[in-house]
């Protein structure tokens, strides 16, 4: 059999070892991979970066397990932003499934920053029904809320004395999986006229983009890239920019497999 020949009848399990490796490698040794930061992800922390000590930012945690992967990490980044910033945050979601990992994401996040519960953060939990707890938020907080995730009721939740409505909310910012952002955009930022940035996998990013030209969103996360551009900005390298590292390995092997399988094709008509 000719090497020609052999190339063509190539074990696809080599291709599958390639390609492992292009993804393990970067875990293991150290690769230093330039993060260009686009303008989206630049507004956000941008906006952040400009609020007064003790502004009041709203964190909505709205992803799914599935999409853990691509929205954790830049939940962990924007909270590391608003903790240093000695800003004061509440955090919400309106799936279940998700409610006591975001409880964890802010607890690990205080305790890197000295943050104390009820006193500069607070997470009020899950409640289920997107438009009346939106809506109820523009009235008062408590109506949605009448305890936190804790059940301590909010009018003893030292925090929460001077914020009512979104009046009293500097910012929010939803990092949803499905369609939280327009939602909040639908229903805070039309009606209460909020300020909101958002955080979405990288599949939902060009449909969010038109409410980034109107100015219905100051500012937007894309997917695991957006991240890994967040923790560029925050000066601190997490699983975002490791896992960045290793997708664009990944990708650069499948090129090279594509040019390779193409090259070889072409060869063996020629040969034919």
């Amino acid at each position: 059999m000719s090497t020609l020949e052999k190339l063509i009848n190539i074990d696809r399990r080599i291709i599958y070892l390639m390609i492992g490796l292009a993804v393990v490698i970067p875990f293991l040794i150290p690769l230093r991979l330039p993060i260009y930061v686009s303008p989206p992800v630049q507004s956000v922390y941008d906006y952040i970066e400009a609020l007064p000590e003790r502004s009041v930012v709203l964190v909505g945690f709205n992803f799914s397990p599935s999409t853990m992967p691509e929205l954790y990490p830049m939940c962990l980044a924007v909270l590391r932003h608003c903790y240093s910033k000695k800003l004061r945050v509440m955090g919400m979601t309106f799936n279940p499934r998700i409610a006591s990992v975001a409880d964890s994401a802010m607890r690990q996040v205080a305790q890197e920053y000295g943050y104390e519960e009820s006193r500069d953060y607070t997470y009020l939990g899950y409640k289920p029904d997107v438009v009346p707890v939106m809506l109820g938020i523009g009235e008062d907080i408590s109506l949605p809320f009448p305890k936190d995730y804790s059940k301590i009721p909010i009018s003893r939740i030292p925090m929460m004395r001077n914020i009512k409505n979104y009046n009293d909310i500097d910012l929010v910012v939803d990092f949803g999986s499905a369609n939280t952002p327009e939602a909040w955009i639908a229903y805070a930022g039309a009606r209460y006229h909020q300020t909101i940035a958002a955080g979405c996998t990288g599949v939902m990013v060009s449909g969010l983009y038109p409410y980034l030209k109107t100015g219905q969103l100051v500012g937007l996360i894309g997917g695991l890239k957006g991240a890994a551009e967040y923790e560029k900005l925050i000066e601190r390298p997490g699983k975002a920019i490791l896992g960045m590292k290793a997708q664009s390995i990944a990708h650069v092997a499948i090129i090279l497999l594509v040019i390779f399988g193409n090259i070889v094709h072409l060869l063996s008509r020629r040969k034919g």
